[in-house]
């Protein structure tokens, strides 16, 4: 590091200090700290810069291809303190050529994506213990090229050799492995097979680079969190023995192409009253280890983007409420259906009227939504973060993986909460012995309490008010007669009606008298 970027960080460094000062009640023996002030980093030498390198916990973190070119100040510009706050950077994604089953880069434009590769190796110049990986695959690429080369092994050993040529040409440290997925989605079972055989052939490939006396290449996998998927294309016991560590994808649990009910898309804990209990970053955890895979060489997923819905009327706003698809907000930097970065959900919340959130104690992460719009958001949030951090220590985990801090507060200047504050929260929970209630004043968010999914504004309706019999069929099945009661339906034996409930996030469908999307029938969105 040459002089003026020393004497940057000592600068910098030095005002950072002052927070380990801080006290809960945001006073110190330096005066108040407005948040704007604030990485919150317990840093008091410049030896102290690369604390956060240890190995007790990793932080992983992913920066997406497409942030390079993202319009305005969404556009991803990385620096030298992103290397301070991760221990790892993987830059997503290169992919397989179907030609000659070699790893490429994404971009056609060969010398643009070598630019993005320079910026983040670039790092290292600062902060020397900094890894940085590509990642192979991801959802874009889906499973055909793996599937390709996998075919056989001399298109896998030809894979790993041009893997090998890859890292040395562009100074990457290792690789990650993002096959979506294995058995599914068009991939066969036997792939499942093949999967442990690509990550044998690569473990093997860099086994032997590191016994020559060359520096030893990191090899990790990123995993899914759903058990059909796991099951069918990911043979964990064996994994285990073909790789440093794997990166837990635990997020997108519940999304909009579901389109109806409601989900949390990154919870930490169930829900009582869901039907499914698996759809949580515990769950997922337990189900590799107990399958065998020792918790220290896992990474929890953490998402730095959220999953949108739109609300079916302004009256259900809760977890589990009927739905209609993706939200209507578009992303400026994102600029993806059904999703919105946590750089575009701040302003959301910070400029914009309408929105309540809601804390959900059950799930241990945040909502919010806009009756007005229909906007309806699952997001992470600093202090949801910090939450998983706190169980990644007492489970015993290897650490936190972030997909993707491009999609965070890379600038400070989104949130108000300083620098990439869904990172630095875990920091300070892991490193500096901060309390959650120093994390929750810190990161004061808007907080309510959570409401249950069957609380609504619907006022109560007795159908025997609307006149209602079993005519013509006295065990016949009929529509609800109160208005607002789209979601349940009367189902008559011998003249005596039972009322019942949809599946949640369903309507009753009159024409083929069953429960199905609410766009499907016609019932009212609003009281007015």
């Amino acid at each position: 590091m040459d002089f003026c970027s020393r004497l940057a960080v000592v600068v910098i460094f030095h005002v950072l200090y002052l927070v380990s000062q801080t006290q809960v009640d945001g006073t110190s023996d330096y005066g108040i700290l407005s948040l704007q002030q604030i990485l919150p980093l317990n840093i008091d030498t410049l030896d102290e810069v690369y604390k956060p390198f240890d190995d007790r916990y990793k932080r992983i973190c992913f920066v997406d291809r497409a942030s390079f070119t993202r319009p305005g100040r969404g556009r991803y510009k990385p620096s030298f303190l992103t290397g301070i706050l991760c221990t790892h950077l993987v830059y997503a994604f290169a992919t397989i050529s179907i030609e000659n089953g070699e790893i490429v880069p994404f971009n056609e434009n060969v010398a643009e994506e070598e630019g993005f590769y320079r910026q983040l190796v670039d790092l290292k110049r600062y902060t020397p213990r900094l890894k940085v990986m590509i990642s192979i695959g991801g959802w874009a690429v889906g499973s055909l090229p793996f599937h390709m080369m996998a075919s056989d092994q001399n298109k896998i050993l030809h894979f790993t050799r041009s893997v090998g040529g890859f890292l040395n040409k562009y100074g990457f440290d290792g690789v990650d492995i993002n096959w979506c997925y294995p058995g599914s989605l068009g991939s066969p079972y036997t792939d499942r097979l093949k999967y442990i055989e690509l990550m044998s052939a690569l473990y093997i490939n860099f086994w032997a680079n590191e016994a020559m006396g060359n520096e030893k290449r990191i090899l990790s996998a990123t995993v899914p969190a759903g058990r059909w998927i796991i099951d069918r294309g990911f043979d964990i016991e064996a994994l285990r023995n073909w790789v440093d560590f794997i990166n837990i994808m635990a997020y997108d649990y519940h999304g909009s192409w579901e389109y109806s009910p409601t989900g949390i898309h990154n919870a930490l804990n169930p829900r009582t009253k869901d039907p499914a209990q698996e759809f949580n970053a515990k769950w997922t955890v337990e189900y590799y280890i107990k399958n065998g895979f020792d918790p220290v060489n896992i990474n929890l997923g953490i998402p730095l983007y959220g999953r949108t819905f739109h609300l079916a009327n302004d009256f259900q706003f809760g977890v589990g409420a009927p739905s209609t698809g993706a939200g209507p907000k578009f992303g400026p930097y994102s600029r993806a259906s059904g999703m919105l970065g946590f750089n575009e959900i701040c302003p959301m919340l910070l400029e914009e009227t309408g929105y309540t959130l809601i804390w959900h104690e059950e799930h241990q992460v945040p909502y919010f939504y806009n009756r007005q719009t229909g906007e309806w958001v699952s997001f992470e949030c600093p202090i949801s973060s910090a939450r998983k951090a706190l169980y990644v220590e007492e489970r015993g985990l290897g650490g936190l993986m972030f997909f993707s801090i491009d999609s965070g507060d890379f600038d400070g200047t989104f949130c108000n909460f300083g620098i990439q504050p869904i990172v630095v929260s875990t920091i300070i929970i892991s490193y500096y012995n901060k309390s959650m209630a120093f994390i929750e004043h810190l990161y004061n968010f808007t907080r309510h309490s959570s409401y249950d999914e069957t609380d609504d504004l619907r006022p109560p309706c007795d159908f025997s008010d609307h006149g209602f019999t079993c005519s013509p069929d006295p065990n016949g099945i009929y529509p609800h007669p109160c208005p607002y009661q789209c979601d349940k339906w009367i189902h008559c034996s011998h003249n005596i009606p039972y009322i019942k409930d949809c599946p949640l996030g369903q309507y009753f469908i009159n024409e083929t008298r069953r429960c199905d999307w609410p766009w499907l029938t016609q019932c009212p969105r609003s009281f007015t």
